[in-house]
């Protein structure tokens, strides 16, 4: 089931330098002013009861009944011209339509809920609805929808990131970079994935997220070791294993002790020091018994790999 976010969230922007000082300079927000979308409380009641029983027929599954309600909405903000309140009433019927199979028509609205400029926020009553949230559960949309390539994901992400920036949402902007890096990396982008990576790794060290920092700390190493990079992907598999012993991340434990591994073989056969070498070859069988018993076929053939290039060179020399 596709869903999207509560649009009464709460948000704050008072960490929005802290995250400019890290966002890449081609996605630097600026500081437009700000437009607030208002109306008659008559209306605000309106369609607060609308929009609020479109997300609880959802909820419910009840997709025909909630596209129902939403296009009444709909209807009503197209005439007092609230263009969010707007946004809002498509956003739920595309997600109506997804949950209906319908997915080529729900991609096609959520796209164009995406590309709108819309009012800063809108007051329903006491509730304010930021059009960073509505922008950000259509972002999300599009992202689960079939119809959406790798390309259009990457692009998707990043505007999401920056949604998430200008709501002050710093840990999910974190995890945000994460995936953009992660989309990058599968990708061969390597460049682009170590600097997302980075961007993840410095919002979660201010946040004091260790779990979090490991994780971007993965992204990194991995992008390390496929760049032949072997001291800056061992130095960050260090750092990672170091959490992993301090915080008993067991999940990740296999990841720190593979890319350990990798990286010191990389070093050996750079250096071609017979001591190098016998180095990279406990760490890999450290990372062979860990990839034995809980690792995948990928990676074991990996190791063994290594393990014999290291053997024969030690053999020869």
């Amino acid at each position: 089931e596709i869903t999207y976010g509560d649009w009464s969230s709460d948000v704050c922007s008072s960490d929005l330098s802290l995250f400019q000082l890290v966002l890449p300079d081609d996605l630097r927000p600026g500081r437009p002013a700000r437009r607030r979308e208002t109306m008659p409380t008559r209306t605000a009641v309106q369609l607060y009861s609308l929009l609020e029983s479109a997300e609880t027929l959802l909820e419910d599954g009840k997709y025909d009944e909630s596209m129902e309600q939403a296009r009444a909405a709909r209807a009503l903000s197209e005439k007092a011209g609230l263009q969010l309140c707007l946004a809002m009433a498509d956003l739920t019927i595309a997600v109506a339509l997804a949950n209906l199979d319908q997915t080529d028509k729900a991609h096609a609205l959520a796209a164009d809920v995406v590309s709108r400029d819309l009012p800063t926020e809108a007051k329903l009553g006491l509730m304010r609805v930021p059009s960073t949230d509505v922008m950000d559960n259509a972002v999300a949309l599009l992202l689960e929808l079939p119809e959406t390539d790798r390309e259009e994901a990457v692009r998707l992400l990043e505007r999401q990131y920056a949604f998430r920036l200008e709501s002050g949402l710093r840990k999910e902007g974190g995890k945000t970079a994460q995936l953009i890096s992660e989309h990058h990396l599968e990708d061969g982008d390597l460049e682009n994935a170590r600097r997302w990576g980075a961007t993840a790794l410095v919002a979660f060290e201010d946040l004091g997220m260790p779990e979090e920092q490991a994780q971007s700390l993965l992204l990194l190493s991995r992008a390390g070791v496929d760049m032949q990079d072997w001291e800056r992907a061992m130095a960050e598999a260090h750092r990672l294993n170091g959490l992993v012993e301090e915080y008993s991340f067991d999940d990740l434990r296999g990841d720190a002790l593979y890319l350990m591994a990798m990286a010191s073989s990389g070093m050996a056969n750079r250096t071609g020091d017979r001591e190098d070498r016998q180095r990279a070859m406990a760490s890999i069988e450290t990372s062979l018994a860990r990839e034995r018993t809980s690792g995948s076929p990928q990676r074991l053939n990996a190791l063994l790999d290594e393990l014999l290039v290291q053997r024969r060179a030690l053999d020869l020399g």
